[in-house]
């Protein structure tokens, strides 16, 4: 061995070391090449940013079996060329290219249903989008609370021109109130398209005011909120209609008092006389005595003056000829300007 191989000997050894750590690398490599070549494309799922994509509602807030129009709209991604698929609960409803409007069903009081759309644009990304439906359906209870009904009247007491109305709103889901966790609702109240704010807020549910006499009827919307989650809870809209106060005669005996059990429209005057009350329904005020009200007996076209008490009438015989003869009744509010009321019964004397 001369000294040229002696000096070489190092550069030797640091080859084969070289090649045998190549050698190695590589079937380190071949045996392992699912982590380097054989990765497979992920999806890229694209962040939902605010103006991304909007979803519309018709109705927003849908009661229970109500229709729900759904709309897609995007002003940064392409969704017109995307495959859209639109889930219910897990069930694929519909799929398609540009498929940008859904329909579907909501169930009964409280159920759940929810919605998932997933758009997948031509670059590979991918839009999603969660929505549950949660039916609530929510009464409004309404009735007046200065005008006059019998007391054997068991119906509610109907609105005329200048009532005051009291309202209370009664979120309900699966027909059981105490399932909802009512007190942390916050209640929106608007009258006539106006939102009452003074009367609005948390745990408001009741709401009172007076009809304009501008007004045959008023619209009133209750929105309700969970403070708590921030969700909308549900809305509903009820149509109040202002009546005509009614004016009902019943026959007033010394026996049994007033025969509440019907209205007269007809009376036969058999004895010396016979006794008449007029009751008005749904006028203002509650008590039927009020200075406030005006009673203007007639016989035929003759003006009278009414009996022991403002509604009453005592028909004397003397003062009718025999045959048919109308009695009539005007009531009037001297306060209310459309707050009236007439009646006329015919009454045969023999």
């Amino acid at each position: 061995m001369n000294i040229h191989s002696l000096k070489e000997a190092p550069q030797i050894i640091l080859f084969v070391l070289f090649s045998f750590i190549v050698l190695m690398s590589i079937s380190f490599v071949l045996k392992h090449n699912s982590l380097f070549f054989s990765l497979k494309p992920q999806t890229v799922y694209a962040q939902i940013t605010p103006g991304s994509l909007r979803v519309t509602v018709e109705p927003q807030l849908p009661g229970p079996h109500s229709q729900v129009l759904i709309t897609l709209e995007s002003f940064t991604t392409d969704i017109n060329t995307a495959t859209i698929e639109w889930y219910e609960n897990d069930a694929l409803k519909r799929s398609g290219i540009g498929e940008l409007r859904h329909t579907l069903q909501t169930g009964e009081l409280g159920s759940s249903l929810e919605l998932i759309i997933i758009i997948r644009d031509r670059s590979g990304q991918i839009l999603t989008h969660n929505q549950i439906f949660r039916p609530i359906d929510i009464d409004i209870l309404w009735e007046t609370t200065d005008s006059y009904a019998p007391p054997f009247y068991r119906g509610k007491t109907l609105a005329s021109s200048e009532s005051i109305v009291k309202a209370v709103a009664m979120p309900v889901a699966r027909s059981e109130i105490s399932s909802l966790q009512e007190s942390s609702y916050v209640y929106t109240w608007r009258l006539n398209q106006k939102t009452i704010g003074e009367l609005s807020g948390f745990q408001k549910n009741t709401f009172t005011y007076r009809n304009s006499y501008l007004n045959r009827s008023d619209t009133l919307v209750v929105s309700v909120r969970d403070a708590n989650s921030g969700s909308d809870i549900g809305q509903k809209t009820e149509f109040i209609s202002m009546r005509n106060p009614i004016l009902q005669f019943y026959n007033v005996t010394p026996s049994f008092g007033i025969r509440t059990h019907r209205a007269v429209e007809q009376l036969s005057l058999f004895g010396e006389s016979a006794t008449l009350q007029a009751i008005p329904y749904f006028l203002h005020p509650k008590n039927l005595k009020s200075g406030n009200l005006t009673y203007k007996w007639s016989i035929g076209p003759n003006t009278v003056d009414f009996g022991y008490d403002a509604n009453t009438f005592v028909i004397e015989s003397n003062q009718l000829t025999s045959g048919e003869v109308p009695i009539s009744v005007e009531i009037r509010n001297s306060e209310r300007l459309f707050q009236q009321t007439d009646g006329e019964i015919l009454v045969y004397v023999e």
